[in-house]
């Protein structure tokens, strides 16, 4: 099975992305493709039903998925499969990367989009040295005048 390893999404939208299954074996099959493991605000929209695959060949699902509009952005996991009755499953880890506003909610844990917030922040502010220098200067300043 061939799958992206990551997906980006914008909280509140939907997005697609193709899977690859071959047929390996030696009977035709029937084949779904089916999840685990989704996180809350995420959902598959749609996974393209089941197809019959033939011996040796290669048919691609389309799959959609969702992002809930109040998922806090940061980075989620789960696992989708092929799913026949021929064969055992073949789980495979999505990496979803959830961008957008989302709902303000504090959860003790920093996501990554946390992290970026952050470091902008602290670029576009002058910080504690800035503010330092400027007081030296202003002291040495009125010192000489005093002096």
């Amino acid at each position: 099975m061939d799958t992206p390893s990551a997906i980006d999404i914008e909280s509140g939208s939907q997005t697609s992305f193709d899977v690859t299954i071959e047929n390996f074996g030696a009977h035709y099959a029937d084949v779904s493709i089916t999840s685990r493991s989704l996180p809350d605000g995420i959902s598959i929209v749609d996974s393209d039903g089941t197809k019959l695959i033939d011996i040796g060949k290669r048919v691609v699902y389309h799959i959609t998925i969702a992002a809930s509009k109040d998922i806090v952005p940061g980075t989620y996991r789960f696992e989708i499969a092929d799913e026949t009755s021929v064969d055992p499953h073949t789980w495979k880890t999505i990496e979803v990367r959830v961008r957008g506003e989302g709902k303000s909610k504090s959860t003790g844990v920093s996501t990554d989009q946390d992290q970026k917030e952050d470091a902008k922040k602290s670029e576009g502010s002058p910080g504690f040295e800035a503010i330092a220098t400027v007081f030296v200067l202003m002291l040495v300043y009125r010192l000489r005048y005093i002096l």
